[in-house]
């Protein structure tokens, strides 16, 4: 079984220090107009040495962002990376890249994979993900007000996106039976899980509430 989680953590009421503590590699900026509110921020790609995307933020925003690519046991592949910051330094918005994990229910199969350095992880529900993973590993000294799942609008979307997934996997088990891969006939069984955190922490005595959501598939 293979979990691929995105992880999207809207950080608000930010000091400097986060700043300081944001990607190293700086997008390329471009600004839409002097007189709009808005601008251009693109994402480099430093491995492909190329342009990789770009998104509208507000023109004095600070930014800074790549293309990341991590390793180990829970890399999963090149993804974006940045974090977009008022000019006063008290809101952000950050986007970190997610992790993969394996789990299984086959005890000789979980010794193969510890051999290989890489436990399994039984990890299925975005609650669990967040309070085991996420908020241990990016505010460790945070206190968790509530986690709480995530709103009407956003649930609707994750409903929508689950049954893509689940009518293409059903449309690629009907064809591998056409070709006669009888093997292959039964489809993957996809879920999706969404949570948001609602933590808070000090800062150089500057007091921070921030939300961290994430969705696991």
């Amino acid at each position: 079984m293979k979990h691929l989680p995105l992880t999207l953590a809207l950080v608000l009421a930010l000091s400097q220090l986060a700043w300081s503590q944001s990607p190293n590699n700086a997008a390329g900026t471009q600004t839409v107009s002097s007189n709009e509110q808005f601008r251009i921020v693109e994402v480099d790609d430093p491995a492909m040495q190329m342009r990789a995307g770009g998104m509208l933020i507000p023109a004095d925003w600070k930014f800074a962002g790549t293309i990341a690519r991590v390793g180990g046991c829970h890399g999963n592949g090149a993804q974006g990376k940045w974090i977009a910051q008022s000019p006063d330094g008290l809101t952000a918005v950050a986007v970190f890249p997610g992790s993969t994990w394996h789990d299984t229910t086959s005890e000789s199969m979980a010794r193969i994979m510890s051999q290989n350095g890489c436990d399994p992880v039984d990890i299925t529900k975005a609650a669990t993900f967040l309070q085991r993973v996420v908020l241990p590993d990016l505010r460790p000294s945070a206190t968790v007000d509530r986690v709480d799942p995530l709103g009407p609008e956003d649930q609707a979307m994750l409903k929508q996106q689950l049954q893509k997934l689940q009518d293409n996997s059903d449309a690629m088990a009907r064809q591998s039976m056409q070709m006669g891969l009888r093997k292959l006939f039964r489809p993957d069984l996809h879920s999706l899980d969404g949570a948001i955190a609602r933590i808070h922490y000090s800062i150089n005595g500057q007091e921070v509430d921030e939300t961290v959501a994430t969705i696991v598939h």
